[in-house]
């Protein structure tokens, strides 16, 4: 019953935190955030890995901190190419997943979102 109880409790744990979805080579920010871009025909797409400690928690702040790290990702990018892009709002990026480590209360969002010039 000790074992199994175990085993349950490692399999809890492993399901409520992420990794990191890339869909290119990992950039870091200074927060700790990470983000990657891959062009496309048309613009480029841009996914992001997003944490924020959570002592109540609030999916929809998750969401809107991911969406903001793509965000400002793309801004920056579409810029250093002399072009711009519009921003999505958090409700039309694609949330890949995410989870919140039960001990740390670290929220964890993967999201992704395909930008045009």
């Amino acid at each position: 019953m000790r074992k199994l109880l175990s085993l349950w409790f490692i399999v809890l744990l492993a399901g409520c935190s992420t990794k990191p979805s890339h869909v290119g080579e990992p950039i870091k920010t200074k927060e700790g955030d990470e983000f990657s871009i891959q062009n496309t025909e048309q613009g480029f797409t841009v996914a992001g890995h997003y944490s924020e400690y959570q002592f109540v928690r609030s999916s929809h702040d998750g969401f809107v901190g991911c969406t903001q790290l793509i965000n400002n990702a793309a801004k920056d990018y579409a810029a250093k190419s002399g072009q711009s892009v519009s921003l999505p709002k958090w409700e039309d990026v694609t949330i890949v997943d995410h989870g919140r480590d039960i001990i740390t209360a670290i929220m964890n969002v993967n999201c992704e979102y395909t930008y045009q010039y």
